[in-house]
């Protein structure tokens, strides 16, 4: 009897008792995240392969991706990152200081070039153009909630790509993209270039984390239909259930000769 009162009073405030075993396991969901070792290994690859020159660095936020690159992948070519959140940039230039082949700019990208509201998140990593999905699941809802919306320059990966190509003779691009369900507006953006768009890195929903997002078959179907081969799919996240959430795709043209296979 006493229990279930402790268990009611708790529930109306907000909590809920769960068996220590429980909790253990749901904790270890929160933190489970799958090895990126695969992707590296598999990017330095297609990198080497398609002998890219320049990485375009689309939702940079605290520059991870920038480190995950130059330290596990290996590239140590130019990398643009953009990012429209102003701590973030900040950060960003920081740390930018002690790599000469590493552009900040202080923007988003997009379809067309235009003012748009920006949505900050509880926890800026969700930071979207797109506002959560009501259905999501439960595991983000305290941390991918609105805590701000704010007005931010966009450019796309067009106008951008002409002014890093002229000014440092580049060629050859990886775009990746990390932009919260944004990425096809993205991609569309850069429509006018995708001669030197050579691979593609993209983040793939399998569950809707954000209202009208695209989903995973929408985000393939583009690539695709642009002229890109899915090259390697690895998981991001999973839910409560361990169903996938997210993945990372990776996409290389069609077109592009191969290289002799000693480079690989």
């Amino acid at each position: 009897m006493l229990k279930r009162l402790i268990q009611f009073v708790l529930e109306i405030t907000g909590y809920r008792v769960v068996p220590k075993d429980r909790y253990k396991q749901l904790l270890a969901l929160e933190h489970y995240q799958p090895s990126e070792d695969a992707l590296a290994e598999h990017l330095r690859r297609v990198i080497s392969f398609y002998q890219v020159d320049c990485v375009f660095d689309v939702g940079a936020n605290n520059g991870w991706f920038r480190n995950w690159v130059r330290d596990k992948v290996g590239f140590d070519g130019l990398i643009v990152s953009f990012e429209p959140i102003a701590a973030q940039v900040r950060t960003l230039e920081k740390l930018a200081a002690n790599d000469p082949l590493w552009i900040i700019r202080s923007c988003a990208l997009g379809r067309r070039e235009e003012v748009r509201d920006f949505h900050i998140m509880e926890s800026d990593v969700f930071s979207s153009f797109l506002k959560p999905d009501p259905n999501q699941p439960s595991k983000y809802t305290d941390s991918n909630v609105l805590r701000d919306s704010t007005p931010v320059q966009v450019s796309t990966v067009e106008v951008e790509w002409r002014k890093i190509s002229a000014q440092h003779k580049v060629k050859r691009m990886h775009l990746k993209m990390d932009t919260q369900g944004f990425d096809l507006e993205v991609f569309a953006g850069a429509e006018p270039v995708l001669e030197s768009v050579i691979t593609v890195q993209s983040e793939l929903a399998f569950i809707h984390l954000y209202e009208n997002g695209a989903d995973y078959r929408d985000a393939i179907h583009t690539y695709s239909a642009a002229g890109y081969r899915t090259s390697m799919l690895q998981p991001i996240s999973y839910d409560e259930s361990l169903c996938m959430v997210e993945a990372d795709g990776l996409f290389v043209r069609e077109a592009q000769p191969p290289v002799p296979s000693e480079q690989v």
